[in-house]
């Protein structure tokens, strides 16, 4: 079946667990919403899924007022049935990498006991 254009959504929450106070690197656990939208040649053809997820991941390098994030996550794709598209359940990894900020830890000096 030929699609002619494709929307994806794909959006989760999740959780981060640090294996310490002072550690860069946690666990992380939560749940993705998936919409996969198809427009084919005769009409609209739609599926929604769920995926829960686990996975680690850590804080690196400093880079000009930012560190780097990687992550890896590992999950399973539950597709909702009862539509034309061909798409199936079944595993998902996903590895990420990204910069970000964070404003209170140079404020606050988090002192060991």
């Amino acid at each position: 079946m030929q699609h002619d254009w494709g929307w994806t959504n794909m959006t989760s929450i999740s959780i981060k667990d640090y294996l310490t106070s002072y550690s860069d690197v946690f666990f992380l656990y939560g749940v993705g919403i998936d919409v996969y939208l198809f427009e084919m040649t005769d009409d609209m053809e739609g599926k929604f899924g769920f995926t829960p997820f686990i996975g680690f991941g850590t804080i690196g390098a400093k880079l000009i007022k930012r560190r780097m994030q990687g992550k890896v996550k590992i999950g399973y794709n539950v597709i909702s049935n009862g539509s034309n598209i061909d798409m199936e359940s079944g595993i998902t990894y996903t590895a990420s990498i990204g910069i970000f900020r964070r404003k209170y830890s140079e404020r606050n000096k988090i002192l060991p006991e």
